[in-house]
């Protein structure tokens, strides 16, 4: 991935810190919180330090979200402290944030994170409207001017237009959305502009309620390398497992209300959790041994000759149980039991597409599918940005919506299961018992027994759809489609809103699922687990790609590596140092424009800052009178003002 260059922050450094130890930013001991009536956590004691890479994971109404509120300052725990350093600033990121019906486009929101820079350029401007109306030679307006314009360029003055359309690029905005009021954009499009303008103002120490919610697959690897790099502190709730693996070097796992912390990624994360149980349990099956043969001595002894060594054991339990020195086993905690009954096996053909064009408007066709033949058990990833069509392809197999040009068939014996991304079946008024009865023939107590394996048991079997939460909604409708024994899923986004141990109960049971599937996801652990095939959606077009998703990316990295190596064949010139011998932009898949695109910001933010100090040198070398001097950086400056307008002319050309 390619390394980002963060803009220097305006902010005032180092930080001065009071009572807190020198390495962290932010401590907390004993927390509580409580959801109405319900204590959600409490002993929580944690610390912040400066380099922090945390996420915070546990399963759904643990009380993540709520713990990162307190740590933001947002709300108050009901017991516990919290010392944070002087003059630490903190850049929170709800779930969703509230709907902005502002008038000011998506790029005035990004100038926000930039108040001193716009301030320091403000002044710039009266200063040299003052100096060019009145006295140039003014000795104050010169020393002003000066000062002004070393802050200006030291916190970044020159890059942060550029660093804006970066970073508004790498999250998925394309060009034409900068000058877009926000109220015209959509609640996850609102929650992306707001993650960007606060990684424009790079505070001290982010916080971010899942940042991965409304992110494709280029995005989310965009965030990572973006996260990977960036030079301050970062906590992150998230359920992005491949996410958290790239980029946690410490895991804090909130469950039972307590707060466990673990070091290393997501992977280590695992094994030390499975070793810690296992430690665990042995060392409370030995004590549990040893309890009962004291207890059984004491019971033996007392009022015998050894009464006084009985008295003395019963002593030692009891101050063994007031100092809490009792182990107790790890709790278990109620998992569904996912698992998909398979009907009869299909035919080896199971979907076989001839000239397929699908979307709503003829005039304006979404995708063209090339003529593919899947057969059975084969596990296929598609992939593509938000709104390139994928979920049209599913409705359109499922002959919800007709296909625009040409035509589909599934093979003899195939039975189709579709889950859809939001859920738009399930009816909110009716209790999932009622649904799960009106969905198939069966009895009460086995409709019982499957919403039990779903974690749904007791009485919330009698609770209505419109009381179930964003992870519970996932997992009703995946026992709905349970119940249909299909042998060809079409899926799309099924991780959505589940938690870490539910996303790893799916996956094993789609890992046993005989069948085949049609998989829509930006959940590249589950694409990495599961795909034999790829199908990335680029340029309105499907282009297959046989084999797992390591080899994919492995694929476009080595294509990536050819086309960079294509840079150095050329020896690089002052007036030509950036020419590149691409192919067209027409001709390059969406994930090849993503990157170049990020190469050319990155690119243009150099020469950008080249030109700024070839001019300040021209101006020096005019007033010295050198006039050898002046030709030749006067060449430098054209060369590099020509390679500016090439990078400029290329980035407009990918990003339309």
């Amino acid at each position: 991935m390619l390394p980002t260059n963060p803009v220097p922050s305006p902010y005032p450094s180092p930080l001065r810190f009071g009572s807190i130890p020198p390495m962290s930013l932010l401590q907390a001991s004993g927390l509580a919180q409580r959801q109405g009536s319900e204590i959600i956590f409490q002993e929580v004691n944690c610390a912040i330090p400066q380099d922090a890479r945390i996420a915070l994971v546990g399963p759904n109404g643990a009380g993540k979200s709520s713990l990162l509120r307190i740590l933001s300052g947002e709300d108050e725990p009901i017991i516990g402290q919290i010392q944070r350093a002087r003059q630490l600033q903190i850049g929170y990121l709800p779930q969703e944030v509230s709907p902005d019906q502002r008038q000011h486009s998506l790029y005035q929101e990004q100038l926000r994170a930039f108040p001193d820079l716009r301030r320091w350029q403000g002044e710039l401007r009266d200063l040299e409207r003052e100096m060019s109306q009145n006295n140039p030679a003014d000795a104050d307006l010169l020393q002003r001017y000066e000062a002004t314009s070393v802050a200006f360029e030291t916190a970044g003055g020159y890059q942060y237009e550029h660093e804006i359309r970066r970073v508004l690029s790498g999250l998925g905005f394309a060009p034409a959305d900068e000058d877009r009021p926000l109220a015209q954009f959509s609640g996850g499009q609102q929650t992306r502009a707001a993650l960007a303008r606060l990684l424009l103002a790079a505070p001290t120490l982010l916080l971010l309620d899942e940042p991965t919610h409304h992110l494709d697959i280029a995005a989310l690897d965009w965030l990572e390398s973006y996260l990977t790099n960036y030079e301050r502190a970062v906590l992150i709730v998230s359920h992005d497992r491949h996410f958290i693996d790239a980029f946690a070097r410490e895991i804090w796992e909130l469950e039972g209300g307590t707060l466990t912390r673990y070091r290393g990624n997501f992977s280590q994360y695992q094994a030390q959790r499975a070793e810690r149980q296992l430690r665990q349990e042995k060392e409370h099956s030995r004590q549990q041994m040893f309890l009962q043969q004291e207890q059984e001595f004491i019971r033996k002894h007392l009022g015998s000759r050894l009464t006084t060594q009985a008295r003395g054991r019963q002593k030692r339990l009891q101050s063994l149980t007031q100092r809490g020195g009792i182990i107790h086993a790890p709790k278990k905690q109620r998992r569904p039991r996912f698992s998909f009954a398979e009907a009869d096996r299909s035919g080896d053909e199971v979907l076989v597409t001839q000239q397929l064009t699908v979307g709503y408007d003829e005039s304006n066709p979404l995708l063209s599918v090339p003529d593919v033949t899947l057969r059975r058990g084969e596990t296929v990833a598609i992939l593509g940005a938000n709104g390139s069509g994928k979920t049209t392809l599913l409705r359109t197999l499922t002959s919800e919506i007709p296909p625009l040009r040409g035509a589909f068939r599934f093979g003899t014996g195939c039975r189709i299961g579709y889950l859809e991304q939001a859920h738009a079946a399930l009816h909110e008024e009716d209790s999932l018992l009622e649904m799960l009865l009106a969905s198939q023939a069966m009895t009460l107590s086995r409709a019982r027994d499957e919403l039990g394996r779903f974690g749904f048991s007791g009485d919330d079997a009698f609770r209505t759809v419109a009381t179930l939460s964003g992870g519970e909604r996932s997992r009703f409708a995946l026992a709905l489609l349970a119940q249909t024994a299909a042998n060809c899923w079409l899926l799309d986004e099924p991780t959505h809103h589940l938690d870490l141990p539910n996303q790893a109960h799916l996956q094993r049971a789609l890992e046993d699922f005989s069948g085949t599937t049609l998989l829509v996801s930006h959940d590249r652990y589950l694409i990495a687990a599961l795909a034999t095939q790829i199908w990335q959606v680029a340029g309105g077009e499907i282009h297959p790609f046989q084999g797992s998703y390591a080899e994919f990316t492995a694929a476009q990295q080595d294509h990536l590596h050819r086309s960079r190596k294509e840079t150095t064949k050329r020896s690089p010139s002052p007036a030509d140092p950036y020419t590149v011998d691409l192919p067209k932009p027409s001709t390059m898949t969406a994930y090849q424009r993503r990157k170049r695109q990020q190469e050319l910001e990155i690119l243009i933010q150099q020469l950008e800052g080249q030109l700024a100090q070839l001019e300040e040198q021209l101006a020096a070398a005019s007033t010295a009178g050198a006039v050898a001097l002046v030709r030749e950086l006067g060449e430098q400056h054209g060369g590099q003002a020509q390679a500016l307008e090439q990078a400029l002319q290329e980035w407009q050309e990918i990003s339309e």
